[in-house]
């Protein structure tokens, strides 16, 4: 399987961007790994790297977000075993450190040398990693979709329908203590969706409440609160990490406080 990867990666000169679609591949494989286990009957994909994969959104991702969505509560620490045992078998170095922050279960899965063994870094220690982490309390209320899609294999996933992962996205930019780059990326791209998107506002005050967030949210106030958000956000800190997610570097001069708040005023 290394060899169609290697393969993939030959077509690119760009490293960063090598990089990232090396990171996407393996992001796949493990998508790939969950399905055959039959983990899509128990959770869903979301987050940016759900928009990603299933809507092609034009910036690449580091994490593998994923709700529990049934009754039965998959083994978080089999599911990365299990990942880990098929990594190895197609000769991935792989070393993984799980954590548990109250609902949420977390794993930083670590390649070995992957790097170096195609040529993308000089150092033979240097460590390309995934996150995963799943959400085993979720905020009520999630709307889902089953896709089929493409990405590399053929996937069939269950995920949060767009109200939702809207709804997940402005939890992430209200509660958050910082605002993250990608976060403003992915809030641009539902804003001039083709199809308008609301979000879905029962789920968006369910996840708040569990950040003790004491304004309730509702069509007539999230775009104000929102651009109040944004107005404080610092720009420098978000076009300086953006730069290494984006397909097209070109986008950065599109993504402007100016242009944000525009959209949101007219959406």
């Amino acid at each position: 399987m290394k060899e169609e990867l290697k393969y993939i990666l030959s077509e690119v000169d760009d490293n960063n961007m090598a990089r990232m679609i090396l990171r996407e591949y393996l992001q796949a494989k493990i998508l790939k790994f969950m399905q055959d286990m039959g983990l899509f009957h128990k959770i869903a994909f979301l987050g940016g790297t759900a928009l990603r994969f299933l809507y092609s959104l034009n910036r690449f991702s580091e994490e593998l977000d994923f709700s529990v969505i049934s009754d039965e509560k998959p083994d978080f620490m089999k599911i990365m075993q299990k990942i880990d045992d098929k990594l190895e078998l197609e000769t991935y170095d792989i070393n993984y450190k799980i954590k548990e922050n109250g609902n949420i279960h977390s794993c930083l899965l670590k390649f070995k040398g992957l790097l170096h063994e195609l040529n993308l870094s000089a150092h033979e220690k240097e460590i390309l990693s995934i996150k995963i982490e799943v959400d085993y309390n979720p905020p009520k209320n999630f709307k889902t979709e089953t896709s089929v899609i493409r990405k590399y294999f053929l996937l069939n996933i269950k995920h949060y329908d767009l109200s939702t992962l809207f709804a997940g996205k402005l939890n992430a930019i209200f509660t958050r203590g910082y605002t993250k780059g990608r976060d403003i990326y992915d809030l641009f791209w539902y804003l001039t969706s083709k199809e308008k998107i609301l979000p879905n506002f029962e789920f968006l005050n369910n996840a708040l409440s569990q950040f003790d967030y004491s304004t309730k949210i509702s069509n007539k106030n999230w775009k104000t609160i929102l651009k109040d958000k944004i107005e404080k956000v610092s720009w420098a800190h978000i076009t300086k990490e953006l730069e290494f997610f984006l397909e097209d570097p070109a986008e950065l001069e599109i993504i402007t406080k100016e242009n944000l708040i525009k959209l949101i005023s007219t959406f």
